[in-house]
């Protein structure tokens, strides 16, 4: 009789403990979910709609919201500073001079084009990227794109943009102007490292300023990236 309720005690406390950790568990995985819906909201609007009906009428409780998730987003949609644009090398392999430079810009939209040869995702995008090019052209807002090369050799980067009638950033100087924007290649993450926002290829369209005004990230979303270009927008006419 003793031991029937010695054994009887222990499993009720064992039944509590249960019940215990299993509600724990059930609260951990509720607050992971909301939380990661307050995170992903700012990110993803549709994530929280592919969500169940159960999940997503779940209250979003604030403590659960790890410090400096949403400041964090905030800051990553902010645009660098402005960088003045290194000397220029025609299409024609001679350097520009600044005063060549400016006349060339003056009245355009400025973009700098980030890719490589050996990339199939540039040279598969390069096509529309020029026929962009030649539209802009064509409707009034002519766009003049500056290459910035991931290319094994200073002559692969000088032939790559003769090729496609851009001026382009000397081989010397693509490593500031790539660490300043955070855009290179994968092959690149051993020399400039893993903080980077995009690969190739991707466009950055420059204000007056030399600001970056908007992103283009054609590496993720391909032509359609083409559709995010302010071609409206004067800020962006040199």
């Amino acid at each position: 009789l003793v031991l029937r309720m010695i054994f009887a005690r222990a499993s009720g406390r064992l039944r509590i403990f249960s019940a215990s950790v299993t509600a724990a568990a059930f609260l951990m995985f509720f607050s992971s979910i909301t939380a990661t819906r307050l995170i992903y909201r700012a990110q993803s609007p549709s994530f929280v709609a592919h969500l169940p009906r159960f999940l997503r009428d779940i209250p979003v409780p604030l403590p659960f919201v790890p410090r400096g998730a949403i400041s964090m987003n905030l800051s990553t949609s902010s645009s660098p500073p402005s960088l003045p644009l290194p000397p220029l090398i025609g299409p024609d392999g001679a350097e520009i001079s600044s005063q060549e430079v400016e006349k060339q810009l003056r009245g355009r939209q400025v973009a700098l084009y980030f890719a490589a040869g050996w990339c199939p995702m540039c040279t598969s995008f390069e096509p529309s990227l020029i026929k962009f090019r030649e539209a802009a052209a064509g409707s009034g807002n002519p766009v003049e794109l500056l290459y910035v090369g991931s290319d094994r050799s200073d002559a692969d980067q000088l032939g790559r943009a003769a090729g496609m009638g851009m001026s382009s950033v000397p081989f010397e100087n693509v490593a500031e102007v790539k660490k300043h924007f955070r855009i290179w290649a994968g092959s690149e993450c051993r020399t400039f490292g893993g903080d980077r926002r995009s690969g190739v290829p991707a466009l950055v369209v420059l204000d007056k300023s030399g600001r970056e005004l908007a992103f283009v990230p054609a590496e993720a979303r391909g032509v359609r990236s083409l559709e995010s270009w302010p071609l409206q927008d004067k800020n962006a006419v040199w």
